[in-house]
């Protein structure tokens, strides 16, 4: 119990830190950084009790829930081909390279697409465990993927915006 105090702390300043230098997602990506940070200095025998990951899980599912309202469902009842679509394509994307990445870096095929499916790190890193796959391995390449994309996404946007403008 001591240790995950001690966890939350470190999360918590991180956080903090992030939101301070004004990073994209400033919360997510300094609390992971700090963590990361924290462990990779020594503090190697700090792990968050199975417990609480379900609570976490638990608490994601119901902020994602709590969005829902009938205007969700109507919109997504519009865009329900180009979601289809969106998703067949990025889950066979995920499951081509996953495949690779399983044969040219030794690693098993569940952790090879699961490290490389769209998706959140709270959903896949559990799933990567329970289907016997390595879930660091898995959290490493969601990691690096939405550091990037937090980090270059306002440069993207902004592009996007100019275009948008520029095009009518």
């Amino acid at each position: 119990m001591q240790a995950l105090a001690v966890l939350i702390l470190v999360g918590a300043i991180g956080g903090l830190v992030g939101v301070s230098l004004r990073l994209p997602a400033g919360i997510l990506v300094g609390a992971m950084t700090a963590v990361i940070l924290f462990k990779a200095f020594g503090a190697t025998d700090y792990t968050v009790p199975h417990a609480y990951i379900y609570v976490v899980q638990v608490l994601v599912g119901v902020m994602i829930g709590v969005g829902y309202t009938p205007e969700v469902a109507g919109m997504i009842l519009q865009l329900i081909r180009p979601v289809l679509i969106s998703t067949l394509v990025l889950v066979g994307a995920g499951l081509a390279v996953g495949l690779v990445f399983s044969r040219t870096l030794c690693v098993d095929p569940v952790t090879g697409y699961l490290a490389t499916s769209p998706g959140g790190l709270s959903a896949l890193i559990p799933l990567a465990a329970e289907a016997n796959g390595l879930p660091t391995v898995v959290a490493a390449f969601h990691f690096f993927r939405l550091v990037f994309i937090l980090l270059t996404a306002p440069l993207v946007l902004k592009l996007i915006q100019a275009w948008a403008t520029r095009c009518g």
